[in-house]
């Protein structure tokens, strides 16, 4: 019998039966099925053994030169039948080859396990009836792994991938593969392709070890698939480094298939930065997108910790070895359903999981090997915290953002753009008109500074600073801003920032000054220095910030009057809404401190509303102290003390906070503190507005939830309504609502 070798397979044998004394003698004849051109053609003509069993034992072994040419066995009802097809027997052995055993006794097993099988094998089984014919199907045991790699050569890339978890052997009649000690590893070359049996766990996620050598640097990215590798499936890995020299960033692809039918099975790609392959050792992420679990890409950033704030005081020039280490994971969706996330804990077990914002309502499901699964419900809630057993300086943040569908020409003279990869960019220079966009999946080493009016800065990606300076004094630290808006003295206008990460400041993360129209939306912060606020706004007007998710050490989010603009103008109609805050040391939105000089400047602060934030931190806060999570400080312009130098403030003005949420924040913390100055002349607050203030505490706390400091000035026309502390409205100053000098504050509560 003969078949296009190009276009035919093996699929299926009828066995004819034909009177035979005891024994009958089951005619054999082949019949071939189309399928997929070119797999798997002869298997026809390979040998075979056929295993009869009758009554749990086996009673004969038959061997065939081709089982093409196999024409009859020997068999009676009842009897199962065990067929054996296999190219050859280089590196394979079937064993024992005596009648009489138990059918689980019966072995196909590999005999050097690092080569692989060295031959493909087709089983299958069947019972015979009393029928006149039966129906044997032979299917694909054995699979194929292949490793491929692009523009290898042209960056003298060696590669490799190591399969672990395979299959030592299989029982045709019981069709089980022995599992435990006989499992297998298998390395697979670049440019090669190796023939195993499968894995032994084929539902389980698993890794494959990649190992990639780039001018004696040895890469070793994470990649992550849903499922293993089955019976009669084909595992082709491709490297792609066509973008590595313009990057530094390559891509891993794995296409899983039927080898009999040509049926995708899976498919998974995911871009790697050289470096930053093993960017989280605490967390892998994983969020459902049309079915199909995508791994995401999970980085490290540093933090601080503000109980041990003293010891880690001057630890400049990148040491950073009194710091702690947090993760954050940028991941696209569109979000026009509920998004699916699971997240597995690398570093260890955990009693607890907690997504904060608490008010949220989102609550994880414990699944298997150390893992957690969650939803996101809408857009709304598209950035979270996940803690662990309570620990939120190894945390994990969440920023999940539709893709971008305003994303601007990277072609265009008038953008500077950085798409996925990693660039040493150093600084990046903008002056008006122009837009820097830093693409999903990029990583930019750099800072920046913008001058001039109708300048953008966008995009899902990463601006980092850990490979810049770290340097300050005893107070100060004095590394450059990761992003300075308008150092110029003569006021702009038009400046947009819109959805970047921005990692590892060396010193204030973002400063504007003197411009007129700013619209901060979408931007993330984790900084660890201790001067290293999270968005200065300097003497600026019509202001719009919302939907930021700011951790750092100083303050996240604040306004000033300070001495480093000359005139000292007004900070003045400023909506700041819709934000996670996290600050772990000093404070979280904070109108002031620094609030102008009477003596020789107009400028103040006044026209401000904060509304609808949730503040996730806020730890060690002291008696007579502004560091709180809301807090709003009349202090002096900076050139001089504070609270009590020789710059007295300008009056602070009508300030709204409202629907303002204190989500757990540490015991040692304080929720809101407004603190005026001390000197001479005495200063004036009037109109400030506490609205829906909701603080929510899980252990009692060190500081009343409201402290006034008015250090002899005074306040007029406060309101205070609906402030409360675990569900208790807060009715006049006691235990929860302190005032230094009760008599200097003109208030109304409700």
């Amino acid at each position: 019998m003969s078949c296009s070798t190009s276009a035919k397979t093996l699929l299926a044998a009828i066995f004819a039966m034909v009177s035979c004394s005891n024994d009958k003698a089951v005619g054999v004849e082949y019949r071939y099925v189309d399928t997929v051109q070119g797999i798997m053609a002869g298997v026809d003509t390979w040998p075979a053994k056929i295993f009869v069993f009758r009554n749990e034992k086996c009673i004969s072994i038959q061997d065939a030169k081709n089982i093409g040419s196999l024409t009859e066995i020997k068999a009676k009802s009842g009897d199962k039948i065990s067929t054996v097809a296999f190219e050859n027997l280089d590196n394979l052995d079937i064993f024992p080859l005596e009648t009489g055993g138990k059918p689980e006794t019966y072995v196909i097993g590999v005999i050097n396990a690092t080569a692989g099988t060295r031959a493909s094998v087709w089983v299958g089984n069947s019972t015979i009836s009393s029928s006149k014919t039966i129906s044997q199907s032979l299917f694909p045991l054995t699979s194929t792994i292949a490793l491929n790699a692009e523009g290898a050569s042209a960056i003298k890339a060696d590669a490799s991938i190591t399969i672990e978890g395979l299959s030592g052997k299989w029982n045709p009649a019981t069709e089980t593969f022995l599992q435990g000690d006989d499992a297998v590893s298998t390395t697979v070359k670049s440019g090669k392709e190796i023939t195993v049996l499968p894995m032994q766990n084929q539902e389980a996620e698993w890794e494959p070890d990649i190992k990639i050598t780039i001018n004696n640097q040895t890469l070793s990215p994470r990649f992550t698939l849903p499922q293993g590798i089955g019976k009669g499936e084909r595992a082709e890995f491709s490297l792609d480094f066509s973008n590595y020299k313009k990057s530094n960033s390559y891509t891993v692809s794995c296409n899983i298939s039927d080898i009999a039918t040509g049926k995708a099975i899976l498919s998974k790609s995911r871009t790697f930065i050289a470096g930053e392959e093993e960017a989280s050792k605490h967390y892998s992420v994983l969020v459902e997108n049309n079915g199909t679990w995508e791994e995401m890409t999970v980085r490290e950033a540093l933090c601080s910790n503000a109980a041990k704030h003293t010891e880690m005081w001057n630890d400049w020039n990148n040491s950073k070895t009194k710091r702690d280490t947090m993760s954050y994971c940028i991941f696209e969706n569109p979000f026009a359903e509920p998004v699916k996330l699971r997240v597995k804990k690398l570093d260890g077990q955990f009693s607890s999981a907690q997504i904060r914002p608490s008010k949220y309502g989102i609550s994880a499901t414990a699944i298997e090997g150390n893992t957690i699964e969650f939803i996101i419900p809408s857009y709304e809630m598209h950035k979270v915290s996940l803690e662990f057993d309570g620990d939120r300086q190894h945390n994990l943040f969440l920023y999940g953002y539709r893709p971008d569908a305003n994303k601007p020409s990277a072609s265009s003279s008038s953008v500077k753009y950085y798409g996925p990869g990693e660039h040493d960019a150093g600084t990046i220079t903008l002056n008006s008109g122009q837009t820097l966009y830093i693409d999903y999946g990029a990583i930019v080493y750099g800072n920046v500074v913008a001058n001039g009016s109708n300048v953008a800065i966008a995009g899902h990606g990463v601006l980092s600073g850990a490979k810049l300076k770290h340097w300050g004094d005893a107070q100060y630290s004095w590394g450059n801003m990761l992003i300075r808006c308008n150092s110029s003295d003569s006021t702009v206008s038009a400046l947009k920032i819109s959805d970047i990460t921005m990692i590892d400041s060396p010193g204030w993360n973002l400063c504007v000054t003197s411009t007129d129209g700013v619209t901060i939306k979408g931007v993330n912060m984790i900084s660890w220095e201790l001067n290293g606020d999270g968005i200065d706004i300097v003497s600026c007007t019509g202001v719009d910030i919302s939907d930021c998710f700011i951790r750092t050490y100083d303050d996240c989010i604040t306004l000033k009057c300070r001495f480093i603009v000359t005139p000292i103008t007004d900070v003045s109609n400023v909506s700041i809404h819709d934000n996670l805050v996290w600050p772990d040391y000093a404070r979280g939105v904070v109108v002031g401190p620094e609030a102008g000089n009477i003596l020789l400047y107009p400028g103040r602060l006044h026209d401000i509303i904060v509304r609808n934030c949730t503040f996730l931190q806020h730890a060690r806060g002291l008696s007579d102290d502004l560091r709180a999570a809301f807090a709003i400080g009349q202090g002096s312009d900076g050139s001089s003390d504070l609270w009590s130098g020789s710059n007295p403030p300008a009056r602070i003005s009508d300030v709204t906070a409202e629907n303002l949420t204190f989500d757990d924040i540490d015991p040692s913390g304080r929720a809101v503190s407004i603190r005026q100055y001390g000197g001479t002349p005495k200063v004036v607050m009037d109109n400030i507005t506490l609205k829906n203030i909701t603080v929510t505490s899980k252990k009692a706390g060190n500081y009343p939830a409201l402290t006034i400091y008015t250090k002899g000035s005074s306040i007029i026309g406060m309101k205070i309504t609906g402030f409360s502390v675990n569900g208790e409205k807060i009715q006049g100053t006691g235990s929860q609502f302190t005032i230094d000098n009760p008599a200097n504050v003109e208030y109304s509560i409700e």
